[in-house]
């Protein structure tokens, strides 16, 4: 099982899907561990959204190198640099 560590107090963009377009700069609070199927936005691979939809949103964040991971009715948005592969 492949799994996503973000770690306290990383710079990370939220998005809430109950409001389209919010996206809020914020600061994790707390470590946070991700599984595969939270997977929104690959950067490197091919789950979820990924560089092949570079005309999406999703696409986008993806080409510039971010994670999407699901969290609630939220997709946190973590750039690749920052997210540690377990």
């Amino acid at each position: 099982m492949k799994l996503f560590e973000v770690k306290t107090g990383t710079p990370v963009l939220v998005h809430n899907s109950a409001v389209h377009y919010d996206v809020e700069r914020k600061e994790l609070k707390r470590t946070m561990v991700f599984e595969l199927e939270d997977v929104r936005i690959d950067p490197v691979g091919v789950v979820g959204c990924h560089r092949g939809f570079e005309r999406t949103i999703g696409g986008a964040y993806a080409k510039a190198g971010y994670y999407g991971f699901a969290w609630k009715h939220y997709t946190i948005l973590v750039s690749m640099d920052k997210v540690e592969v377990l």
